[in-house]
């Protein structure tokens, strides 16, 4: 997997679960997602670590249970059973690059895609791109948020 790197940080936590319930703040505004009580939850530290010069790999460790059913803004969520989802842990070797390239995880045959499909569209109103306005001034870049 691949995505665009929008921060600095190298480590970040990946969970498996079928289901994420949002808490909100106001009407269309999310405060934050938490893990449905009851759901089978599975839940990974990753993080990128060199080794010498231009040798970089990601450590992956089983991470405990939280005490807390809110999810980390810095978390990964596959939505699937965790039975469905093999994670290999320990050391998997990478290579650098601007954009964030995962370790290879492997899905079952038994996975049902619909049905996680279909539940997220179901939240797909909580989703949608940040509109913004940019503006130069000299010595100077403003990017406004548009509600």
């Amino acid at each position: 997997m691949l995505f665009p790197r929008k921060q600095t940080e190298t480590n970040l936590v990946l969970a498996i679960t079928p289901r994420i319930s949002p808490i909100m703040r106001f009407e269309q505004t999310v405060d934050h997602w938490q893990f449905v009580p009851g759901q089978p939850l599975e839940l990974f530290d990753v993080e990128l670590k060199t080794e010498g010069k231009n040798k970089y790999y990601w450590n992956i460790t089983k991470k405990e249970m939280p005490k807390t059913s809110v999810i980390d803004y810095n978390a990964l969520i596959i939505f699937a059973k965790p039975d469905n989802i093999h994670v290999p842990l320990g050391r998997t070797p990478t290579t650098e690059s601007p954009h964030l390239l995962l370790p290879d995880l492997y899905v079952k045959k038994a996975i049902n895609v619909v049905k996680h499909a279909t539940y997220l569209l179901q939240m797909k109103h909580l989703f949608r791109q940040v509109d913004s306005k940019h503006k130069t001034e000299p010595k100077r870049y403003i990017q406004h948020i548009i509600p």
